[in-house]
């Protein structure tokens, strides 16, 4: 969670910090030395951590009221500080990585029925009546909504919500890490298509499978698949995983340099 003071300075009050911000980002994280150490193994359940830095949070804005323009949070993790910025008249975004959380559990309890995929009870979008009230209470607290697409967007709208509470966004990348190829591609050489994601059910890597093997790209290219499979949904996708072309490589820590493996061109 994050918000802007008045002038140049932009403060980060995340639960922990896993790599570097810029020299004009303040970070206060809730770990760190000296302080209580808010890990799932201290408190439990992720839900329950979430919950302890949200009431940090909404404890630290109060402390400046009359000094922040504007309040940025993530879901399941913020309602105490939507709260508090309410109450101080403080406008909030509340960012939406994915889509209506309502409408993504429906549609991939769908999903895993058509596949004969059973989903474990704590996997992110496996139906959870909690979450899913906690997460609706924040739609209905914060000011706008981010949607990094028309699609999340329309997940809304369908949903009932007011258009004049979506913002349409964009998510970035750093192109001094991911970037094209420096040499010429050889003309030869078939396509190379690289997933990287957790391979889950919602992001419809059966889909991508099955297009790929019905395409003739599969003669002489390669698909890539970066990223973890729950195990029962890789155990239906085994026959199309098992293709010559397609080459799981788990979960990566070395994306960019995936990206430009040669090995793989």
């Amino acid at each position: 969670m994050d918000w802007r003071l008045r002038g140049p300075t932009y403060w980060c009050f995340p639960a922990s910090l896993g790599r570097p911000v810029p020299a004009a980002v303040q970070v206060r994280p809730d770990t760190g030395p000296g302080r209580f150490t808010s890990s799932v193994s201290s408190f439990g359940k992720q839900s329950v951590r979430w919950r302890w830095h949200d009431r940090i949070v909404a404890r630290r804005i109060e402390k400046l009221a009359g000094k922040i323009d504007i309040v940025h949070t993530w879901p399941t993790g913020a309602c105490e500080t939507l709260k508090a910025a309410v109450r101080l008249g403080i406008p909030t975004v509340l960012e939406r990585p994915n889509a209506n959380t309502r409408f993504a559990m429906e549609v991939v309890q769908e999903e895993c029925n058509r596949l004969g995929v059973i989903l474990p009870a704590d996997h992110e979008h496996a139906y959870d009546a909690e979450k899913l009230q906690r997460e609706e209470e924040e739609y209905g607290l914060a000011t706008k909504l981010l949607c990094p697409s028309d699609f999340v967007i329309k997940t809304f709208l369908d949903k009932g919500y007011a258009k004049t509470r979506l913002a349409r966004h964009i998510y970035g990348f750093d192109e001094r890490v991911y970037y094209p190829e420096s040499k010429s591609r050889d003309t030869k050489r078939g396509l190379t298509i690289l997933f990287v994601g957790v391979c889950a059910v919602r992001k419809g890597v059966h889909f991508a499978l099955e297009a790929w093997l019905k395409s003739p790209a599969c003669e002489d290219g390669t698909f890539l698949i970066a990223g973890e499979f729950l195990p029962d949904y890789r155990q239906k996708l085994a026959a199309m995983l098992s293709h010559p072309s397609v080459k799981v490589l788990g979960h990566r820590n070395d994306v960019p340099e995936t990206h430009a493996d040669e090995r793989w061109f």
